[in-house]
């Protein structure tokens, strides 16, 4: 039986982040799943409507199901950038994120069923009815959501290694035929994003290494520690200790990697935080 300082440590848990993509997909596909229950079960005494263009009127719950779920992550995402950081995603925000979505999907329902059908005045009870209705029909999507991002999550592990401050970073591909990457944190030198892969670069017997997994850049950021790693572009996460100084080649910025020729690519956005990291 968990207690409360296990349920904690699981709220606190850092989980995947789904990028923006991702999230537009999601809601897409739970327009499709929401339309495909309503005119398949009818349920919620929707079977008792009788009008015309019934179908057509059940559909629309889908579409603002959609229309209102991309909406909403397309203006936090874009706003609250530092909300959805990797390194800080974990279960508390992601019911504090979830939550005014059911209520804002549930209200416009509310709003939509009023406006075609009227004839009676908006109440309390019909918005709790409505919001009852949202959390229903959400908690078996969602919980799979949840569970899924849960075990994406557990493919990259951190373990101390003993006698040293060093520690073992483990990244699991999600295509359990690909074999798993262990190398020490000082000899991760850069993970880039390659479209559904990452290129993980390390250093192994005093040369350069690299291997293609089947993982996130997102999933894999939520793992490392701040104090050794950071994203200095939207596709490369590089060791700090690792960077050797900054270079400009035609109108961009480049980092150089400490005993190599490798240049890695930096977001004139982090441009700043770099120079303060070489100082």
């Amino acid at each position: 039986m968990m207690n409360f300082k296990t349920t904690g440590k699981i709220l606190t848990e850092r989980i995947y982040v789904s990028s923006l993509k991702k999230q537009v997909t999601t809601g897409l596909i739970i327009g499709i799943v929401v339309i495909l229950i309503l005119l398949l079960f009818q349920p919620f005494g929707t079977f008792e409507f009788k009008m015309k263009g019934k179908y057509l009127f059940l559909s629309g719950y889908g579409i603002i199901c959609s229309v209102i779920y991309i909406g909403y992550y397309g203006l936090l995402m874009g706003v609250l950038k530092k909300w959805f950081s990797p390194q800080k995603w974990n279960f508390i925000r992601e019911l504090i994120t979830v939550i005014p979505l059911l209520m804002l999907l549930s209200t416009t329902a509310l709003l939509y069923h009023h406006a075609i059908l009227g004839g009676y005045d908006i109440r309390f009870s019909d918005v709790v009815y409505f919001f009852k209705i949202s959390l229903a029909v959400a908690l078996i999507p969602f919980s799979i959501l949840l569970y899924r991002k849960y075990n994406i999550s557990n493919l990259t592990t951190v373990t101390p290694e003993k006698n040293s401050d060093d520690y073992i970073i483990h990244i699991d591909s999600s295509n359990k035929k690909e074999k798993p990457i262990s190398t020490k944190a000082s000899n991760l030198v850069y993970i880039k994003s390659n479209g559904n892969y990452i290129d993980v670069t390390v250093w192994e017997n005093g040369k350069i290494k690299t291997s293609l997994l089947r993982n996130t850049l997102n999933q894999v950021e939520g793992k490392l520690s701040e104090n050794d790693f950071i994203k200095i572009h939207r596709s490369y996460i590089i060791n700090k200790s690792l960077i050797d100084s900054m270079n400009i080649q035609g109108s961009s910025y480049f980092v150089k990697i400490k005993n190599s020729d490798l240049n890695i690519p930096v977001s004139r956005s982090n441009i700043k935080i770099v120079k303060g990291l070489i100082g």
